[in-house]
């Protein structure tokens, strides 16, 4: 997800799909500096 983030074309978005197994998903998809994570929990 890393390489995402340096590439020089900024119009994209990164979708993860969580299907529920741990609970550190959102621990595990730490965005860099200066950009927004947005997360959408299925209950």
């Amino acid at each position: 997800m890393a390489a995402s983030f340096v590439q020089g074309d900024k119009n994209f978005e990164v979708i993860i799909a969580d299907d529920g197994p741990t609970a550190n998903t959102q621990d595990c998809a730490t965005p860099p500096r200066g950009v927004s994570l947005r997360a959408a929990e299925q209950p």
